[in-house]
């Protein structure tokens, strides 16, 4: 990457980058040699100048015709990075403000019913899949049930290593909230992992709200689907050269579907065998 690239990279314009690395190389100069070693145009010569002083990367001497000098690299380039670091979390205390006053005022409307309405949504790339799982994880305010394909036993473990040690992360702030976690899985490398994960956690009080709020049955099923507070209804999109992957997730929700599912799920259920992490079913 050449020395303008960089400096772009780092935010600066192409105006500036050139003009700042036209000060290191001819030190200190006028505006009309900055424009004719830059080719920046004598028109946006002074207002690229000017920028270059606000962020603290050249000096003006106040003479006539005026003087620029470019700041020490090493200097210049830290003051720049602090500058930015500064306005970013000014920003960011700005958005955070903007977003709890938004959040109090947008309270006020209420969802949609999806008794008459349907809507749905699909997320096919593999990296959106944890971005959605957070997602859903603030959704959700009473229930998952999930019932997982007979298909997860062909897993090999590095798959399941990939994604659900993340998921199971966002699983405990759902824990602590009292929502209650049902699943119905096969015998696969999923169990293992579940197992590790609750013996890896030294905090008691976690391991027993998850006592309390995580139920887990085994079986093996046709049946694939997750079901969120009875109004929404996550299915997988199986690959069709690859039928035992999937491919990507479809999100619908559907009040009168869910409900339909949410039968299923306890029909499957009755018929699953319990599973025990530590000595509670």
């Amino acid at each position: 990457m050449d020395d303008n690239n960089l400096l772009r990279d780092l935010g600066l314009n192409k105006y500036e980058a050139s003009a700042y690395l036209t000060l290191l190389n001819e030190g200190i100069s006028d505006a009309n040699t900055i424009s004719q070693r830059s080719n920046i145009p004598m028109g946006k010569v002074y207002e690229v100048l000017e920028s270059l002083k606000n962020e603290g990367l050249v000096e003006i001497q106040d003479s006539r015709p005026k003087k620029y000098r470019s700041v020490d690299p090493k200097i210049a380039l830290n003051n720049y990075y602090l500058k930015k670091k500064k306005d970013t979390e000014n920003e960011l205390d700005r958005i955070k403000e903007t977003v709890s006053k938004a959040e109090e005022k947008l309270a006020q409307y209420t969802y949609p019913d999806y008794q008459e309405n349907t809507f749905w949504s699909m997320i096919m790339e593999a990296d959106e899949h944890l971005k959605f799982v957070k997602q859903l994880s603030g959704e959700t305010k009473n229930e998952i049930c999930v019932v997982h394909q007979y298909t997860l036993k062909s897993f090999k473990p590095s798959e399941f290593s990939e994604i659900y040690p993340s998921i199971f992360d966002y699983m405990f702030p759902l824990i602590y909230r009292g929502v209650r976690i049902n699943v119905i899985t096969p015998d696969s490398y999923f169990l293992t992992l579940l197992k590790q994960k609750y013996e890896s956690i030294s905090d008691e009080h976690l391991k027993e709200r998850i006592e309390s709020f995580v139920k887990v049955r085994v079986l093996d099923t046709k049946h694939g689907f997750t079901l969120i507070d009875n109004y929404m209804v996550i299915l997988d999109v199986q690959n069709p050269l690859q039928p035992n992957k999937t491919m990507g997730l479809i999100k619908i929700y559907d009040t009168n579907f869910s409900h339909k599912l949410k039968s299923k799920f306890n029909e499957l259920w009755k018929l699953a065998g319990k599973f025990a992490l530590s000595g509670y079913s």
